[in-house]
């Protein structure tokens, strides 16, 4: 995902241009891309940038054909352009407010039991 995350400059990682680069670049979005493009890949989750070692977004491997060699860069570029016109998925409003309200009563419950303790 690092490839394509608009945020990024081209030093930190970013390898297609800006004008085809997606904001939060997700696995998923990316692997659907893949999936369009009609590409051979294997998606592997528990990987990580070496640059940003510590977030493991994962990564998406191909397997190109020895026969129709795509050179790497045109190959980026194609995933990417195709990934932009993949619209992710929002959350609904009724879950985003019910994350909301389990993240509120977690920490009430905390602070409860602080109070108890300080007793």
């Amino acid at each position: 995902p690092e490839y394509f995350d608009k945020a990024r400059s081209r030093n930190q990682g970013r390898r297609v241009p800006r004008s085809l680069a997606i904001e939060e670049p997700s696995l998923a979005r990316i692997a659907k891309a893949c999936q369009l493009l009609e590409l051979e890949y294997r998606k592997e989750e528990n990987k990580a940038f070496p640059s940003n070692w510590w977030e493991k977004n994962g990564r998406i491997l191909i397997t190109i054909d020895k026969k129709n060699k795509t050179p790497k860069e045109k190959l980026l570029k194609q995933i990417a352009a195709k990934a932009q016109r993949i619209v992710p998925k929002k959350k609904k409003p009724s879950e985003e407010i019910q994350q909301v309200t389990a993240g509120t009563q977690r920490r009430t419950k905390s602070a409860k039991a602080k109070r108890k303790n300080r007793r």
